[in-house]
């Protein structure tokens, strides 16, 4: 979870910090009338700037990563939708990205019920089933308390997004 932070944390720093060298640069070149300016500094911040979209590439491979290993290494369980709220699709696919809030149940490896909050891409059939109140199996790690559902049309991926908090539950 920490290289997910630092690459968010890094990638942001460069982008935003290559606009503003960048807006710098070319307010220097606009209003010094003996400002010619420099080759090598408009490299540097073309560099930053990609590498800081590189980061966030990594950051994405990171939560491709951790989806992969959750389903693999995980806690079988098995839990109850509480809340699920379609957020949009897969680029150009007809699959969905849904919100869930779902209820843990309580097992041996589980002894405490918990809820977990899970962005997730799903098929477009499962707008059918997909409601609260439908038993569903996951995936839990109780080490990064993540979840992933599992079933036929739970595609194993999770969204970067606020279940990668460190504020989380």
């Amino acid at each position: 979870m920490i290289y997910y932070t630092l690459a968010g944390v890094v990638g942001y720093a460069l982008v935003v910090g290559a606009t503003v060298c960048f807006l710098v640069y070319v307010g220097m070149l606009a209003t010094l009338s003996n400002f010619f300016g420099n080759e090598h500094a408009y490299k540097i911040i073309l560099v930053c700037f990609f590498v800081g979209i590189m980061f966030f590439q990594l950051r994405s491979l990171i939560v491709d990563f951790i989806s992969e290993r959750l389903v693999k290494t995980g806690v079988q369980a098995s839990g109850t939708v509480l809340v699920a709220e379609n957020c949009g699709k897969q680029g150009g696919d007809n699959d969905q990205w849904f919100q869930l809030r779902v209820a843990v149940n309580p097992s041996t490896e589980l002894p405490q019920p918990r809820e977990v909050y899970i962005e997730q891409l799903f098929k477009e059939s499962a707008l059918q089933w997909l409601k609260p109140g439908v038993a569903v199996g996951i995936r839990y790690s109780p080490k990064w308390r993540l979840a992933i559902v599992e079933h036929a049309d739970a595609y194993p991926r999770l969204h970067a997004g606020p279940q990668f908090s460190r504020r989380r539950s």
